[in-house]
């Protein structure tokens, strides 16, 4: 057998490729088994973090009002969501609900199928319905995630945009309150879902402080009582634009001074020196109350903001789940009345000929017919954002 120099035969250096190649072969397979081992734990991962938010968001809604679940078309039953980096994936949400007087436990189950071939995650937890005061008493509570925004549908006989033209009904994509209420209100103009306060994508509107507003249906005296009133946001700030409402209620229409803000509720934001605002509007007898504490608020990060209203007056604001200045407002509210002009992110107050926009996101917005303590609003804080 011929010999080269180095000291292989031809059939040595044959055989040494093959065995070479078959090396080379295994890895490749090995490394493509760990590539797509890697790429199924990053998709599980992906899914349980989806599935753990739906089971969070659900929970707290049964927490709060669990048959109110039942009344919504929230999107839950086998439908189709889009979660980067994984395929063909389908949620289904079901609520057991246990009996609220009783104290049962109400059960939230959530399942995802992904992938092809199809594969499912399910998960579950069981939530006392009755057990927790910071979800009593709610008039109305819009979480503005995804979950919680339907199809178009219609309010009437309320002014729906506060721009002048003092339109009387509408549609939009529906903004649906989980209270039990049913005071799901529209979306208006320039709004987006956006990433919420837990980081979470599609758990928050985005308001884009030209157009975007929330109109609201008519609130009855049923609803806003001399027990006062509680409100409660989520809120990530992009601008701070001078009294731009968090919430305004009222039966003004448009324009400027105290009979453009008829019976009004605001709890507002103001640029002057950046802090928490809130007016009052007894017909249309106005009382303001702007927060004695400066620095409020805050720019480009989430933090929640409440603010607590006695019919009298007696106003006290809060950030982050601590009192951060009060307020009075000597005309107080009127409980006697339906109010007509409701907006989140909007108003009929027209200084200068322009509304007072809201500009930036929101999320867990609840709004409560009586005063919370400070220990509640703390727990709203501590609870996190919906």
């Amino acid at each position: 057998m011929t010999k080269h120099q180095d000291g292989f035969t031809i059939i040595e250096l044959l055989v040494t490729l093959f065995v070479a190649g078959i090396l080379l072969m295994a890895g490749f397979q090995l490394f493509t088994v760990a590539l797509k081992s890697s790429a199924a734990s990053s998709q599980q991962a992906t899914i349980s973090d989806v599935a753990y938010n739906y089971l969070q968001q659900y929970g707290a809604m049964a927490q709060a009002n669990c048959p109110a679940l039942g009344a919504y078309p929230l999107g839950t039953n086998g439908t189709t969501v889009s979660v980067a980096g994984v395929q063909k994936v389908n949620v289904t949400v079901t609520v057991d609900c246990g009996s609220l007087s009783t104290n049962d436990l109400s059960r939230v189950n959530v399942t995802l199928t992904y992938g092809t071939p199809a594969q499912t995650l399910t998960m579950n937890k069981s939530v006392n319905s009755n057990s927790s005061t910071i979800t009593k008493n709610l008039i109305g509570w819009w979480p503005l995630n995804a979950t919680t925004i339907g199809d178009s549908c219609s309010i009437s006989n309320v002014v729906i945009t506060p721009d002048g033209s003092n339109d009387t009904s509408g549609s939009g994509a529906c903004v649906y309150d989980v209270s039990g209420n049913h005071y799901d209100g529209i979306e208006r103009g320039g709004i987006s879902q956006t990433t919420g306060a837990n980081g979470s994508s599609d758990t928050a509107l985005n308001f884009d402080g030209t157009s975007g507003f929330i109109a609201l249906p008519a609130m009855s005296n049923s609803s806003i009582t001399s027990a006062g009133l509680t409100f409660s946001v989520w809120a990530n700030v992009t601008t701070i634009q001078n009294y731009a409402r968090f919430i305004e209620l009222g039966n003004s229409t448009s324009g400027t001074g105290t009979n453009a803000q008829n019976d009004t509720i605001d709890f507002a934001s103001t640029s002057t020196t950046p802090r928490l605002y809130a007016a009052l509007y007894n017909g249309t007898t106005t009382s303001s109350g702007p927060s004695n504490s400066t620095g409020e608020i805050t720019t480009g990060s989430w933090h929640n903001y409440a603010a607590t209203i006695t019919q009298a007056g007696a106003i006290i604001f809060y950030k982050d789940g601590v009192k951060t200045g009060t307020a009075t407002s000597s005309a107080g509210y009127s409980s006697s009345v339906t109010r007509h002009s409701n907006f989140i992110g909007g108003s009929t107050w027209t200084p200068g000929g322009t509304t007072l926009p809201y500009s930036g996101s929101m999320e867990d917005f609840r709004m409560y017919n009586r005063v919370l303590s400070a220990t509640e609003i703390n727990d709203i804080y501590q609870a996190g954002a919906l």
